[in-house]
């Protein structure tokens, strides 16, 4: 059940940044919805050192948002960014 839900939400945020709409609401990005990061910055390097310093900063035994909108490893990164959901 779970994969159908990330299969239609993956496919309306695509759609919605195609239109200029934003990934996010009042919930945040979350961990769900980070693989759309990059599609919002035009530098994604410059968008993680930010919020990366930030973290750093704030919440340095980082038990707030654990994992939520930056990827820990270019690994995490490309097997979240690569997943792939088929319905049945």
């Amino acid at each position: 059940m779970c994969d159908i839900y990330e299969e239609i939400e993956h496919a309306s945020r695509e759609e919605t940044m195609k239109y200029g709409g934003s990934i996010s609401h009042h919930h945040g990005v979350g961990k769900l919805r980070k693989r759309f990061m990059e599609k919002s910055f035009t530098d994604i390097k410059v968008q993680n050192t930010m919020y990366g310093g930030l973290k750093k900063a704030l919440d340095p035994n980082n038990v707030f948002a654990v994992n939520n909108t930056i990827f820990r490893s270019e690994e995490e990164r490309n097997k979240d960014i690569n997943h792939k959901v088929t319905l049945p």
